[in-house]
């Protein structure tokens, strides 16, 4: 579910060429300044992943009644 969540994100994100929006803004070439090899979509896209991961932690702590995890 995650992936798909991540997947969906990153297409999206490259279908409206937001990459090149972020091109044109300057904020790739801060991450390419710090010799990262991403684009700012996939750091998106990843936020995104690690929300949905955040998301079922906490709904299933719920369920199981962690109350001190969620």
């Amino acid at each position: 579910m995650c992936k798909v969540a991540r997947v969906g994100v990153k297409r999206a994100l490259e279908l409206a060429q937001f990459d090149t929006f972020a091109d044109r803004s300057g904020l790739e070439a801060f991450l390419k300044h710090g010799d990262f090899d991403l684009t700012l979509s996939g750091v998106i896209s990843q936020v995104i992943y690690w929300l949905v991961i955040l998301l079922f932690v906490i709904t299933g702590a719920k369920i199981l009644g962690l109350t001190e995890v969620a």
